[in-house]
């Protein structure tokens, strides 16, 4: 079978970290499908999904939230072609659970997680530059965008905003 250049990276991965690995091992079945994962090692008895986009992302999440829910026994990561984690399971089930961004097919209000945003900017007195630095993976523009109400973050990014904002809570409050 072709492997995708997110695949073949992944693979390349694999083999530099000595791990032996199928491609496309068999079929789950689903309630109406079935769904193959992209990888699995024996050696640490894993299947893997790998993200090479968003959008690749937002096309299968439907099926990655029926499989963890149906196998939740099995070893399962969603990784970027790097091998770095792109989400994990209780980030997954939090958006299956609303916790993301949609409600009626339209974006929910996010006033409240960008006025905690803002609070922790102006108490560490962060630039826009060191606070996406703590989020992680997004430009400066693009939080200044969410601030100045041109974006609205995706359900990944709110997910990142929001296990950031708790993390801040926490350090805050023991102060």
């Amino acid at each position: 079978m072709k492997m995708f250049d997110s695949e073949r990276k992944f693979a390349d991965f694999l083999i530099a970290n000595n791990k032996t690995y199928l491609f496309q091992p068999p079929r789950f079945k689903l309630k109406k499908t079935t769904y193959r994962t992209d990888f699995y090692c024996p050696e640490d008895d894993t299947y893997y999904e790998i993200i090479g986009s968003r959008q690749a992302f937002h096309l299968n999440k439907i099926k990655l939230i029926e499989f963890i829910k149906r196998y939740p026994s099995i070893n399962f990561k969603i990784v970027k072609p790097d091998g770095r984690e792109y989400i994990n399971r209780e980030a997954l089930i939090d958006m299956e659970n609303n916790i993301h961004p949609y409600k009626n097919k339209g974006w929910i209000d996010i006033k409240k997680e960008m006025k905690e945003l803002l609070r922790i900017k102006l108490e560490y007195g962060l630039s826009y530059e060191k606070l996406t630095r703590k989020i992680g993976e997004i430009s400066q523009q693009t939080v200044y965008r969410w601030f100045i109400k041109e974006h609205k973050p995706n359900e990944i990014m709110l997910y990142r905003i929001r296990k950031f904002i708790k993390e801040h809570k926490k350090i805050l409050s023991k102060k």
